[in-house]
């Protein structure tokens, strides 16, 4: 039992010393794709958060994260604001190139809803969609991309997630899809 313990404990340390903490923030854009993709939106806004980069084999990886994810759209029908949480699970490869290291990878999202509010212009009135409206899902999974550039503790990265479910309950179709760009500070 105590070799168990103490090859575990070593494993648990080996992995730790080699796995990368990031914390970033940056630009988010969601589009909303209504019916069958003949209308959309785009709402534009941030994100921030961390993941955790834990090696497997080589240059192989599992990096699961957190997210915080705020977006907005205003039209003539009132503005809009979108708030969730992201937890990505992402498979990375990385390889040495110049003076850092350029990464790729993919794998699911999901993506918890917090609040989605209308504000409507005429009556001047907020309302939270998920709680008047009870086709609109909460909850999402998207299937995404990701790459970038890591020099001198600093990432530069970039992604596209596609939506999997229809978030709207009714007979009526709605997706979200969203892509990202941002920096990350990487220990």
């Amino acid at each position: 039992m105590k070799k168990l313990i103490t090859v575990a404990a070593a494993l648990i340390v080996s992995i730790s010393a080699f796995a990368q903490f990031q914390v970033g923030a940056g630009w988010l854009g969601s589009q909303w794709t209504h019916g069958n993709g003949s209308s959309s939106e785009l709402y534009n806004g941030f994100y921030a958060g961390a993941s955790y980069n834990i090696p497997i084999i080589s240059d192989i990886g599992i990096a699961p994260g957190a997210y915080f994810g705020m977006t907005f759209f205003s039209n003539s029908l009132g503005k809009y604001n979108h708030m969730s949480v992201n937890i990505p699970v992402l498979v990375t490869y990385g390889m040495d190139l110049g003076p850092g290291r350029l990464f790729f990878g993919g794998g699911p999202t999901a993506s918890i809803g917090i609040a989605s509010n209308y504000t409507d212009p005429v009556l001047n009135s907020k309302t939270n969609r998920y709680e008047v409206n009870e086709d609109l899902s909460r909850f999402n999974l998207l299937m995404g991309i990701v790459g970038g550039y890591t020099i001198s503790h600093i990432q530069f990265n970039f992604g596209y997630d596609w939506g999997v479910l229809d978030l709207d309950k009714s007979n009526a179709k709605l997706h979200q899809n969203l892509i990202h760009a941002g920096v990350a500070f990487v220990f």
